[in-house]
């Protein structure tokens, strides 16, 4: 499957605070055509077990609901990191 939007736990920590940088990932998070990588929900867990949020399940729920997770090998993640650095230089923010 391809995917337009590959969803980092920074955007999805955002997104569920409800800050302006995650109504702005609201668009991309909502899309129907997000991953999201299986690290970032090991980064999201450590996250939420440090500042004691007690809503991991339930976000986690809707995560996988909303997008695939995804599984990263070496090859995959060093093409993300590329593709990464391609989008931040096209789009600021």
């Amino acid at each position: 499957m391809s995917y337009e939007y590959v969803i980092d736990s920074y955007a999805w920590i955002e997104y569920f605070r409800g800050t302006e940088s995650g109504r702005r990932a609201r668009r991309s998070v909502e899309s129907e055509t997000a991953a999201t990588s299986a690290l970032s929900l090991a980064e999201m867990k450590e996250k939420y077990l440090r500042e004691k949020w007690q809503t991991f399940e339930e976000d986690i729920a809707f995560i996988t609901s909303k997008t695939s997770v995804a599984n990263v090998d070496r090859e995959t993640a060093l093409l993300a990191s590329a593709l990464n650095y391609e989008r931040k230089a096209k789009v600021k923010n």
